[in-house]
């Protein structure tokens, strides 16, 4: 398993790496930004049901 940190996950290369590591079924994305809502734009094709999604406050 590999544990990857995206740090500015709305910014144009997490926007456009995100979906190439969630090909990978042994990489656990972790995502920050400064607005979660900000992520909600994006639509993120998950690669199963029990992938999570956390907000910070």
């Amino acid at each position: 398993m590999t544990k990857v940190l995206v740090l500015g996950a709305n910014g144009q290369l997490a926007r456009n790496t995100i979906p190439f590591l969630l090909r990978n079924p042994d990489v656990v994305l972790t995502l920050y930004l400064r607005r979660a809502s900000r992520l909600a734009r994006h639509s993120f094709q998950t690669r199963d049901s029990h992938t999570q999604s956390r907000r910070s406050a």
